[in-house]
């Protein structure tokens, strides 16, 4: 904690779960030896047979649904937070069947890579349990949960302590998860609530549409706890047909507020799409999805002179060009060869098709232990299986990233080798300058790139510069990057780190994970940095998450530790994974001793 003046210490339970975390970091590592001989080994690749369609639905009933909805909305307004608590509680206790039922669907379409049948697909849950657990408590304080600290930084910017909080302790040892406030702004939560509790009692109710994600079923819930928790509208919900399949699944985790009348959910492709963005019964529109696909809703294609956006509040996150910067340090082999497989992770979970997938590695030229570094991710690839890019189009990025860059290496394994393998090898480009790498679009496939920043030698202040500097000023968006430094770097240049992380202008910052652990981390923000227009969307223009409701949020920072334990649960090669995450959803919906066992002794047993 860099902390200039503290404002709010830890609670009794807190510290005391803060003085228990070395010890339970020593018992986890003990448990992980003893559990070393009975490893489970990885399970056989299932390749995705395809989801079924989802039929449209017709306009008549759209409307329908929309009707009802208009009549719901000030029913739905007046429901006090506790009432909404106890709807989110009734959804929290039925989601963990819902998510293996779910989890099969989704290996049909997706596929299955060593983890265990449902496992990576299991994993897809842990935000939407630990967000509904969030909200719940954080609707029990009407809308003013206490974080677990919270500071002033040196520059008096405020930041809170947010994650992990209390038994989630256990699951998440060493793990610490911040958000920052805007500069000049106060702390404060739940303005929504704050102004329920108010002499306001005549707020008119609204209509929201989601327009639901295509890669992920998490984000889609997520989007539509935020619209009727934070926003205070009812939600009509459009599913991709990407992920169409998704939808009854999505109902029955919702059913508490399905059954009340308070969410609809329908299908059908873009013509259903712009029918409900232009009906008046539509206040707002949040989307996760393309930037074109923002542009075409507020202007009607790319922005331009003279054009009007749609009367309607649109928000979204849209993407991002991800990097990971690796600072120079002096590491063990071990510590090569460990974060090599986090980075490699960041890229290969769900075959690429992530808004927050390592795209563009940033290493010093100059760092001596930079080749030994490449050569173990390179390895970590190659150990891999390839998997079949399931998303449309990403086939053609795939193309075009080989076209761009004809020396990339092709590595993974399984595969037939025949023309019509499905599978494809993951896609490496190493060694490249800051003007040779493609930094203006996603690939959203399984490429990724290494970048060298030259003329830095030994001096970590000058590589620090140059890595922010690149992230900010050459990589498209400002969703989430993430950055790898040696504890010895962080406890020698910590006024280096500080610097990055302020610096950085991205909406979630990981330090020594994947960027994407930091989206399923619920008590987070997600979103793109502050700053965005309409006229120049870029990743977006709002925060989704924020189970803890700030009302000012800057960016989110999510310290890893430098070796997880028990084991990293996020890696594409966590063999017990199905096991390991059916446990940990149980645990999360209903934290408990007895529970937490259930986790640690299967995670355990996994292979890394």
């Amino acid at each position: 904690m860099d902390a200039a003046r503290q404002v709010r210490g830890l609670s009794s339970h807190d510290r005391l779960m803060r003085m228990l975390s070395p010890a339970v970091r020593t018992s986890l590592a003990v448990i992980n030896w003893l559990c070393a001989p009975f490893t489970v080994h990885p399970s056989a690749t299932v390749l995705p047979i395809g989801a079924p369609d989802m039929p449209a639905t017709p306009i008549r009933e759209v409307e329908a649904a929309l009707s009802e909805l208009d009549q719901k909305k000030q029913e739905w307004v007046a429901l006090s937070a506790d009432e909404r608590a106890d709807l989110v509680q009734l959804c929290l206790d039925k989601v963990v069947d819902v998510a293996r039922e779910a989890s099969l669907a989704g290996v049909a379409a997706h596929g299955s890579y060593g983890t265990g049948l449902t496992g990576e697909e299991m994993m897809n849950w842990t935000p939407v349990v630990m967000g509904m657990s969030d909200f719940v408590r954080s609707l029990r304080a009407h809308g003013q949960p206490a974080p677990i600290a919270l500071w002033q930084r040196p520059n008096g910017q405020y930041a809170a302590e947010v994650f992990p909080q209390g038994m989630m302790e256990c699951l998440f040892p060493g793990a610490r998860g911040e958000v920052w406030i805007q500069q000049g702004k106060e702390p404060t939560q739940g303005r929504l609530y704050r102004d329920k509790n108010s002499t306001d009692k005549t707020k008119s109710g609204a209509v929201g549409l989601v327009l639901g994600a295509g890669n992920h079923v998490n984000i889609v819930i997520a989007d539509i706890l935020h619209m009727l928790l934070v926003e205070d509208q009812v939600v009509i919900v459009k599913m991709n047909p990407v992920n169409a399949f998704y939808g009854p699944y999505v109902e029955k985790a919702l059913s508490a507020f399905h059954s009340r009348g308070f969410v609809k959910i329908v299908y059908g492709g873009a013509d259903v799409g712009s029918f409900l963005c232009k009906s008046p019964m539509i206040a707002a529109v949040h989307l996760t999805g393309a930037e074109q696909t923002f542009n075409a809703i507020v202007w009607g294609g790319q922005p331009g002179a003279g054009k009007k956006p749609l009367d309607k509040i649109v928000s979204g996150e849209l993407g991002c060009i991800t990097p990971c910067i690796v600072f120079p340090g002096q590491w063990s082999e071990s510590d090569l060869k460990r974060q090599a497989h986090s980075v490699a992770a960041g890229m290969i979970g769900n075959c690429s098709h992530n808004c927050c997938a390592h795209e563009i590695i940033v290493t010093s030229k100059d760092w001596p232990q930079r080749a030994s570094f490449i050569s173990h991710l390179r390895a970590a690839l190659a150990k891999a299986p390839r998997r079949v890019a399931w998303y449309p189009r990403s086939r053609e990025h795939y193309q075009k990233f080989f076209e761009e860059f004809p020396g990339a290496e092709k590595l993974g394994t399984g595969g037939s080798g025949q023309e019509d393998d499905p599978t494809s090898p993951w896609g490496f480009a190493s060694g490249l300058s800051p003007e040779e790498a493609q930094t203006k679009r996603e690939n959203w496939c399984g490429v990724l790139q290494e970048v060298c920043l030259p003329d830095c030698g030994k001096d970590i202040d000058k590589f620090c510069t140059e890595a922010v500097s690149f992230a900010n000023d050459r990589c498209w968006g400002t969703l989430s990057c993430s950055m790898m430094v040696h504890p010895g770097t962080q406890r020698d240049s910590q006024h280096v780190v500080d610097r990055a992380l302020e610096g950085l202008k991205y909406g979630t910052i990981v330090v020594n994970g994947p960027a994407y652990t930091g989206f399923g981390v619920m008590p987070l923000t997600w979103g793109a940095y502050p700053g965005n227009t309409l006229e120049s969307i870029g990743s977006g223009n709002c925060f989704v998450h924020n189970t803890y409701l700030f009302d000012h949020p800057e960016k989110s920072v999510l310290r890893m530790p430098w070796v997880a334990l028990p084991k990293p649960y996020w890696s594409h090669s966590f063999s017990n994974l199905e096991k390991t995450m059916d446990a940990a959803l149980r645990f999360m919906a209903r934290p408990s001793v007895v529970n937490l066992s259930k986790v640690i002794l299967p995670a355990c047993r996994s292979t890394m």
